[in-house]
Protein backbone atom coordinates (compact mmCIF):
# COMPACT_ATOMS: atom_id res chain seq x y z
CA UNK A 1 0.00 0.00 0.00
CA UNK A 2 1.66 3.58 -1.06
CA UNK A 3 0.20 6.30 1.37
CA UNK A 4 0.29 10.03 0.02
CA UNK A 5 0.67 12.72 2.42
CA UNK A 6 0.13 13.17 6.36
CA UNK A 7 -2.57 11.15 8.21
CA UNK A 8 -5.51 13.28 9.11
CA UNK A 9 -4.87 15.91 6.60
CA UNK A 10 -6.98 16.61 4.13
CA UNK A 11 -5.38 15.41 0.92
CA UNK A 12 -4.40 12.24 2.93
CA UNK A 13 -5.07 9.12 0.77
CA UNK A 14 -4.12 5.55 0.19
CA UNK A 15 -4.17 3.26 -2.60
CA UNK A 16 -6.41 0.39 -2.70
CA UNK A 17 -5.79 -3.28 -3.06
CA UNK A 18 -7.78 -3.93 -6.26
CA UNK A 19 -10.47 -3.83 -8.42
CA UNK A 20 -13.34 -4.79 -5.50
CA UNK A 21 -11.97 -2.38 -3.00
CA UNK A 22 -12.19 0.59 -5.73
CA UNK A 23 -15.62 0.07 -6.31
CA UNK A 24 -16.61 -0.96 -3.34
CA UNK A 25 -15.46 2.82 -2.04
CA UNK A 26 -17.58 4.40 -4.63
CA UNK A 27 -21.44 3.04 -3.94
CA UNK A 28 -24.49 4.71 -4.92
CA UNK A 29 -24.64 7.66 -2.86
CA UNK A 30 -28.46 8.44 -2.28
CA UNK A 31 -27.45 8.74 1.53
CA UNK A 32 -23.87 10.19 1.32
CA UNK A 33 -22.24 7.26 1.57
CA UNK A 34 -18.95 8.21 -0.17
CA UNK A 35 -16.45 9.74 1.63
CA UNK A 36 -13.85 12.56 0.25
CA UNK A 37 -11.21 10.27 1.37
CA UNK A 38 -13.35 7.48 -0.46
CA UNK A 39 -12.96 9.53 -3.52
CA UNK A 40 -9.27 10.58 -2.87
CA UNK A 41 -7.96 6.60 -2.59
CA UNK A 42 -9.76 5.46 -6.31
CA UNK A 43 -8.20 8.70 -7.55
CA UNK A 44 -4.57 7.87 -6.14
CA UNK A 45 -5.01 3.77 -6.72
CA UNK A 46 -5.92 5.11 -10.25
CA UNK A 47 -2.97 7.75 -10.51
CA UNK A 48 -0.46 5.27 -9.33
CA UNK A 49 -1.76 1.61 -11.13
CA UNK A 50 -1.78 3.52 -14.26
CA UNK A 51 2.16 4.66 -13.96
CA UNK A 52 1.77 8.39 -12.65
CA UNK A 53 3.47 7.74 -10.05
CA UNK A 54 6.01 4.83 -11.48
CA UNK A 55 3.74 2.08 -10.20
CA UNK A 56 3.40 -1.50 -10.84
CA UNK A 57 0.62 -1.88 -13.60
CA UNK A 58 1.88 -4.49 -15.51
CA UNK A 59 0.96 -6.50 -19.45
CA UNK A 60 0.55 -10.43 -19.44
CA UNK A 61 0.07 -11.48 -22.97
CA UNK A 62 -3.30 -13.42 -23.94
CA UNK A 63 -1.54 -16.20 -25.94
CA UNK A 64 0.33 -18.86 -24.27
CA UNK A 65 3.57 -17.74 -23.00
CA UNK A 66 5.06 -20.30 -25.22
CA UNK A 67 4.07 -18.06 -28.16
CA UNK A 68 6.57 -15.63 -28.70
CA UNK A 69 6.00 -11.99 -30.31
CA UNK A 70 5.93 -11.97 -34.71
CA UNK A 71 6.52 -8.36 -34.82
CA UNK A 72 9.52 -5.89 -33.58
CA UNK A 73 7.83 -2.82 -32.23
CA UNK A 74 10.27 -0.22 -31.37
CA UNK A 75 12.82 -1.03 -29.88
CA UNK A 76 11.39 -4.62 -28.44
CA UNK A 77 12.40 -7.23 -30.78
CA UNK A 78 10.17 -9.88 -31.86
CA UNK A 79 10.23 -13.45 -30.59
CA UNK A 80 9.87 -12.49 -27.17
CA UNK A 81 7.30 -13.07 -24.57
CA UNK A 82 5.30 -10.75 -21.59
CA UNK A 83 4.86 -11.83 -18.66
CA UNK A 84 3.58 -9.26 -15.58
CA UNK A 85 5.88 -6.49 -17.44
CA UNK A 86 5.99 -3.31 -15.98
CA UNK A 87 4.43 -0.45 -18.18
CA UNK A 88 7.11 1.62 -17.67
CA UNK A 89 10.03 -0.85 -19.29
CA UNK A 90 7.39 -1.78 -22.13
CA UNK A 91 7.07 1.51 -22.88
CA UNK A 92 10.94 2.87 -22.52
CA UNK A 93 11.82 -0.61 -24.61
CA UNK A 94 9.13 0.93 -27.26
CA UNK A 95 10.14 4.64 -27.27
CA UNK A 96 13.63 4.65 -26.61
CA UNK A 97 15.40 1.24 -27.55
CA UNK A 98 19.07 0.71 -26.76
CA UNK A 99 20.76 2.12 -30.09
CA UNK A 100 23.70 0.86 -29.26
CA UNK A 101 26.54 2.45 -27.38
CA UNK A 102 29.16 4.73 -29.46
CA UNK A 103 32.84 4.03 -28.85
CA UNK A 104 35.75 4.42 -31.67
CA UNK A 105 39.19 4.29 -30.95
CA UNK A 106 41.93 5.50 -34.00
CA UNK A 107 45.42 6.78 -34.78
CA UNK A 108 46.98 9.16 -36.85
CA UNK A 109 49.36 8.68 -38.31
CA UNK A 110 48.39 4.33 -38.54
CA UNK A 111 51.24 3.50 -40.51
CA UNK A 112 55.15 4.25 -41.06
CA UNK A 113 57.70 2.72 -43.55
CA UNK A 114 59.66 0.18 -42.87
CA UNK A 115 62.78 1.54 -41.22
CA UNK A 116 61.65 4.83 -39.72
CA UNK A 117 62.41 4.60 -36.24
CA UNK A 118 61.47 6.48 -32.92
CA UNK A 119 58.25 7.56 -34.18
CA UNK A 120 54.66 8.10 -32.10
CA UNK A 121 51.32 8.28 -32.82
CA UNK A 122 47.56 10.30 -31.30
CA UNK A 123 45.29 7.69 -29.80
CA UNK A 124 41.90 9.20 -30.09
CA UNK A 125 38.76 7.60 -28.30
CA UNK A 126 35.30 9.07 -28.66
CA UNK A 127 32.63 7.47 -26.49
CA UNK A 128 29.03 8.24 -27.34
CA UNK A 129 26.29 8.03 -24.38
CA UNK A 130 22.97 6.40 -26.15
CA UNK A 131 21.75 3.50 -24.82
CA UNK A 132 22.57 1.99 -22.46
CA UNK A 133 25.18 3.98 -20.16
CA UNK A 134 29.10 3.50 -20.11
CA UNK A 135 30.12 2.58 -16.43
CA UNK A 136 33.44 2.50 -17.13
CA UNK A 137 36.15 2.96 -20.07
CA UNK A 138 40.03 2.72 -20.21
CA UNK A 139 42.73 1.94 -22.86
CA UNK A 140 45.70 -0.39 -23.11
CA UNK A 141 48.62 -0.77 -25.67
CA UNK A 142 51.37 -3.63 -26.75
CA UNK A 143 53.54 -1.42 -25.72
CA UNK A 144 54.08 0.00 -22.35
CA UNK A 145 52.55 2.97 -23.00
CA UNK A 146 50.27 4.72 -20.12
CA UNK A 147 46.96 6.59 -20.61
CA UNK A 148 45.96 8.65 -18.06
CA UNK A 149 43.27 9.62 -16.63
CA UNK A 150 40.82 7.25 -18.57
CA UNK A 151 38.58 8.37 -21.46
CA UNK A 152 36.08 10.90 -20.60
CA UNK A 153 32.54 9.50 -20.04
CA UNK A 154 29.63 11.48 -21.47
CA UNK A 155 26.82 12.52 -19.25
CA UNK A 156 24.06 13.54 -21.53
CA UNK A 157 22.08 11.27 -23.76
CA UNK A 158 23.66 11.65 -27.11
CA UNK A 159 26.72 13.51 -26.07
CA UNK A 160 29.91 12.79 -27.65
CA UNK A 161 33.25 13.29 -25.90
CA UNK A 162 36.66 12.88 -27.66
CA UNK A 163 39.78 12.17 -25.52
CA UNK A 164 43.36 12.39 -27.08
CA UNK A 165 46.64 10.70 -26.26
CA UNK A 166 49.55 12.31 -27.71
CA UNK A 167 52.70 10.79 -28.33
CA UNK A 168 51.94 7.40 -27.51
CA UNK A 169 55.50 5.22 -28.51
CA UNK A 170 54.77 2.29 -31.27
CA UNK A 171 57.22 -0.62 -32.05
CA UNK A 172 59.69 0.06 -35.37
CA UNK A 173 58.81 -2.61 -38.34
CA UNK A 174 55.71 -4.45 -36.39
CA UNK A 175 52.45 -3.69 -35.80
CA UNK A 176 50.99 -1.72 -31.99
CA UNK A 177 47.78 -1.99 -31.23
CA UNK A 178 45.77 -0.09 -28.91
CA UNK A 179 42.62 -1.32 -27.44
CA UNK A 180 39.66 0.27 -25.99
CA UNK A 181 37.77 -1.70 -23.32
CA UNK A 182 34.48 -0.15 -22.16
CA UNK A 183 31.54 -1.56 -20.01
CA UNK A 184 28.23 -0.47 -20.38
CA UNK A 185 26.32 -3.86 -18.93
CA UNK A 186 28.64 -6.19 -20.94
CA UNK A 187 32.39 -5.58 -21.92
CA UNK A 188 33.17 -4.91 -25.21
CA UNK A 189 36.37 -3.75 -26.99
CA UNK A 190 38.00 -2.10 -30.16
CA UNK A 191 41.27 -1.69 -31.42
CA UNK A 192 43.55 0.24 -33.68
CA UNK A 193 46.68 0.02 -34.90
CA UNK A 194 50.06 1.64 -36.16
CA UNK A 195 51.36 -0.92 -38.54
CA UNK A 196 55.10 -0.90 -40.82
CA UNK A 197 54.85 -1.13 -44.37
CA UNK A 198 56.89 -2.00 -47.39
CA UNK A 199 56.37 0.48 -49.67
CA UNK A 200 54.70 0.24 -53.37
CA UNK A 201 55.36 2.71 -55.83
CA UNK A 202 53.60 3.48 -59.52
CA UNK A 203 54.58 5.77 -62.04
CA UNK A 204 56.62 6.55 -65.10
CA UNK A 205 60.21 6.64 -66.88
CA UNK A 206 61.10 8.55 -70.06
CA UNK A 207 63.40 6.27 -71.73
CA UNK A 208 63.38 8.76 -74.75
CA UNK A 209 66.70 9.71 -76.22
CA UNK A 210 68.46 6.40 -74.70
CA UNK A 211 70.43 5.50 -78.00
CA UNK A 212 69.67 1.83 -77.35
CA UNK A 213 66.25 2.32 -76.36
CA UNK A 214 64.94 5.26 -79.47
CA UNK A 215 61.94 6.65 -79.03
CA UNK A 216 58.93 4.43 -78.61
CA UNK A 217 60.89 1.60 -77.85
CA UNK A 218 59.15 -1.85 -77.04
CA UNK A 219 60.44 -4.14 -74.52
CA UNK A 220 60.16 -7.94 -75.77
CA UNK A 221 60.18 -10.50 -73.44
CA UNK A 222 63.86 -11.88 -75.03
CA UNK A 223 65.02 -8.30 -74.33
CA UNK A 224 68.48 -8.99 -73.48
CA UNK A 225 69.77 -8.32 -69.89
CA UNK A 226 71.80 -5.21 -70.63
CA UNK A 227 68.71 -3.69 -71.80
CA UNK A 228 66.71 -4.81 -68.43
CA UNK A 229 69.91 -3.24 -66.42
CA UNK A 230 69.60 -0.27 -68.73
CA UNK A 231 66.35 0.47 -67.63
CA UNK A 232 66.70 -0.12 -64.13
CA UNK A 233 70.15 2.28 -63.81
CA UNK A 234 68.37 4.87 -65.72
CA UNK A 235 64.74 4.23 -63.40
CA UNK A 236 67.31 4.17 -59.66
CA UNK A 237 70.20 6.10 -60.61
CA UNK A 238 72.39 5.14 -57.81
CA UNK A 239 70.31 5.00 -54.83
CA UNK A 240 66.51 5.07 -56.31
CA UNK A 241 66.15 8.36 -54.70
CA UNK A 242 63.76 9.36 -57.60
CA UNK A 243 61.36 6.63 -56.61
CA UNK A 244 60.60 7.84 -53.27
CA UNK A 245 60.95 11.64 -53.88
CA UNK A 246 57.77 12.87 -54.16
CA UNK A 247 58.62 15.63 -56.91
CA UNK A 248 60.18 13.29 -59.14
CA UNK A 249 62.93 13.81 -61.63
CA UNK A 250 63.40 15.09 -65.19
CA UNK A 251 62.59 11.56 -65.90
CA UNK A 252 60.40 10.12 -63.40
CA UNK A 253 57.19 10.49 -61.73
CA UNK A 254 56.08 8.18 -59.33
CA UNK A 255 53.49 7.21 -56.53
CA UNK A 256 54.03 5.90 -53.30
CA UNK A 257 51.59 3.64 -51.63
CA UNK A 258 51.04 2.02 -48.47
CA UNK A 259 49.38 -1.35 -49.65
CA UNK A 260 48.63 -3.61 -52.69
CA UNK A 261 48.18 -2.12 -55.46
CA UNK A 262 44.19 -2.32 -56.82
CA UNK A 263 43.58 0.91 -59.19
CA UNK A 264 45.70 3.25 -60.10
CA UNK A 265 46.41 5.98 -63.08
CA UNK A 266 49.97 6.41 -64.25
CA UNK A 267 50.65 9.75 -65.86
CA UNK A 268 53.79 10.02 -68.29
CA UNK A 269 56.62 12.19 -67.25
CA UNK A 270 57.08 12.69 -70.69
CA UNK A 271 53.48 13.86 -72.81
CA UNK A 272 54.93 14.90 -75.74
CA UNK A 273 57.44 11.94 -76.62
CA UNK A 274 55.40 9.35 -74.33
CA UNK A 275 56.66 7.42 -71.55
CA UNK A 276 56.39 3.63 -70.51
CA UNK A 277 54.79 2.60 -67.17
CA UNK A 278 56.33 1.23 -63.88
CA UNK A 279 55.38 -1.03 -61.55
CA UNK A 280 57.33 -1.50 -58.20
CA UNK A 281 56.03 -3.62 -55.64
CA UNK A 282 57.63 -6.66 -53.11
CA UNK A 283 57.65 -10.06 -54.04
CA UNK A 284 55.08 -10.60 -51.13
CA UNK A 285 52.11 -8.89 -53.30
CA UNK A 286 49.78 -10.90 -54.94
CA UNK A 287 50.55 -14.23 -53.24
CA UNK A 288 53.76 -15.12 -55.59
CA UNK A 289 54.46 -12.12 -56.03
CA UNK A 290 52.47 -11.64 -59.47
CA UNK A 291 49.32 -10.07 -60.00
CA UNK A 292 47.28 -12.33 -62.70
CA UNK A 293 46.70 -9.52 -64.62
CA UNK A 294 46.06 -6.04 -65.50
CA UNK A 295 43.07 -4.07 -67.12
CA UNK A 296 42.45 -0.76 -67.55
CA UNK A 297 39.76 1.08 -66.21
CA UNK A 298 36.87 0.27 -68.92
CA UNK A 299 37.84 -3.52 -67.97
CA UNK A 300 39.60 -4.61 -71.42
CA UNK A 301 43.27 -5.73 -71.00
CA UNK A 302 45.98 -3.05 -71.99
CA UNK A 303 46.81 -3.56 -76.31
CA UNK A 304 50.44 -3.55 -75.10
CA UNK A 305 51.33 -5.83 -71.99
CA UNK A 306 53.50 -5.33 -68.70
CA UNK A 307 57.06 -7.22 -68.81
CA UNK A 308 58.34 -7.98 -65.68
CA UNK A 309 62.22 -6.90 -65.38
CA UNK A 310 62.57 -8.03 -62.23
CA UNK A 311 64.86 -7.21 -59.09
CA UNK A 312 66.44 -9.13 -56.05
CA UNK A 313 67.04 -6.16 -53.70
CA UNK A 314 65.49 -2.70 -53.54
CA UNK A 315 66.11 -0.37 -50.85
CA UNK A 316 64.65 1.98 -49.49
CA UNK A 317 65.08 5.37 -48.22
CA UNK A 318 65.60 3.92 -44.79
CA UNK A 319 68.22 1.97 -45.85
CA UNK A 320 66.23 -1.99 -45.83
CA UNK A 321 66.60 -4.03 -48.35
CA UNK A 322 63.83 -5.97 -49.86
CA UNK A 323 62.91 -8.40 -52.31
CA UNK A 324 60.93 -6.36 -54.98
CA UNK A 325 59.39 -7.02 -58.76
CA UNK A 326 59.78 -4.10 -60.91
CA UNK A 327 57.16 -4.76 -63.93
CA UNK A 328 57.16 -1.81 -66.86
CA UNK A 329 54.91 -1.26 -69.63
CA UNK A 330 55.92 -2.94 -72.98
CA UNK A 331 54.78 0.66 -75.10
CA UNK A 332 55.45 4.29 -74.03
CA UNK A 333 52.25 5.99 -73.78
CA UNK A 334 51.37 9.68 -74.53
CA UNK A 335 48.51 9.90 -72.07
CA UNK A 336 47.43 9.08 -68.81
CA UNK A 337 46.22 5.34 -68.22
CA UNK A 338 44.04 4.16 -64.97
CA UNK A 339 45.04 0.25 -64.55
CA UNK A 340 42.62 -2.01 -62.31
CA UNK A 341 45.75 -4.61 -61.15
CA UNK A 342 43.89 -8.51 -60.16
CA UNK A 343 45.96 -10.74 -57.74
Amino acid sequence: MSVYGVSGSGTYAVTLSGLDELMSALPNNTVNQIRAQDARNVVYTLWESLGGGGGSFSYTQTLPLTQPSSESVGGIPANRTFSNVALQSLFDQMFFPAVGTGFTITTNPSSYEVGRTNMTTTVEVILTKNTPTITSAFVTSTEPNTFTPNPTIPTNYGQSVTTNYTGKAVTANTTTTFTLTINDGSTKTKSASVVYFYPRFYGSIDLNGVNEFGNGFQFKSDTSSTLKELALNKLKGSDWSNVWNPLGSSITKFTKESGQLSLVTIVPVNTTDGSHGVFLWPNTDYGDGLPTSYFLNDGTQPTNPVVSLGITNFINQYGVPASYSVWIRDFPSKGSIKYKINA
